[in-house]
């Protein structure tokens, strides 16, 4: 067996015949509890099955299914993962099969190159304009290059679980690729909601000390509200932090019904419509 013929085996059904069963399905997202770290007690690794690839977020790696091989089999080199899929227990249990071939085609080829945020106007854009220091932003936001129009641009750029890219800088609000939910999970018990980043990054700047505390979740859209009902129900403690607006408002109502571990939040920065906003009228108010 070869490099090429290996990556057609879908992850999915290779972690099936070892055993492993999803813990839960959204869309063509399989959750899992990992394989490749010990007692974990929800779920974080996930494989993107139109892709074919996997991400551990508890320990921020994912590749493909060679990856993943030596991974598990704490294998170190790429031949001895081709000689573990070519074994018997495995050859044995499924054929292999090429990828579908009809994938959702990704506007990602937009995106030109990304880079550690480093741009002085757009340093200057996160910490002066959002309040947002530039040591939190370096650790979750990148520098993204795109062009759009037949013209160049970029932007702060936060990635999303399928690789689409939530776009910000002062005069531009956008996504390049597709939308998707932004999730950060390291098997706390309890889970944070925010609608962008700029909030989530606006919650750490206020109370850094809950990233040690809580899993996160952004959805980047309130059109992705019902990607997240199967994820939290998993949670003791779901806490909103929704805008305190009409559109946030029915979002947060939808997700309080939809289970009894959901807090809403949003009085803690009202009157203000965002945490961004809170953040930076305390700003003010202190000043």
């Amino acid at each position: 067996m070869n490099c090429q013929k290996a990556k057609t085996i879908q992850i999915t059904n290779y972690l099936s015949v070892l055993g492993f069963k999803p813990v839960r399905i959204v869309k063509n997202n399989y959750w899992y509890k990992s394989m490749i770290r010990q007692n974990e007690s929800q779920a974080s690794f996930k494989v993107d099955a139109n892709q074919n690839c996997w991400y551990d977020h508890g320990l921020g790696e994912g590749g493909n299914i060679l990856d993943l091989v030596m991974k598990i089999h704490r294998l170190n080199s790429v031949s001895e993962a081709l000689r573990e899929l070519n074994g018997n227990r495995v050859s044995s249990s499924f054929s292999f099969h090429q990828l579908k071939k009809n994938l959702p085609i990704k506007e990602t080829d937009q995106v030109q190159r990304v880079e550690k945020l480093s741009n002085r106007s757009l340093v200057q854009y996160i910490t002066e304009v959002r309040g947002i220091s530039k040591e939190l932003a370096l650790k979750y936001c990148s520098e993204v290059y795109y062009k759009a129009n037949e013209r160049h641009y970029y932007a702060i750029g936060f990635l999303n679980d399928i690789g689409g890219w939530e776009l910000r800088n002062k005069y531009w609000k956008g996504c390049i690729g597709s939308k998707a939910i932004t999730t950060l999970f390291k098997g706390h018990p309890s889970c944070c909601v925010f609608e962008g980043f700029i909030d989530f990054l606006s919650f750490l700047q206020l109370f850094p000390e809950k990233v040690n505390t809580n899993d996160f979740i952004i959805l980047n859209s309130l059109s992705k509200v019902e990607d997240v009902l199967t994820i939290v129900a998993e949670y003791n403690r779901v806490n909103l932090f929704l805008d305190n607006d009409t559109a946030g408002e029915n979002a947060t109502l939808e997700l309080l019904k939809s289970s009894i571990n959901m807090m809403d939040q949003s009085h803690f920065y009202n009157p203000f419509v965002d945490l961004n906003e809170y953040l930076l009228g305390n700003k003010i108010l202190r000043s």
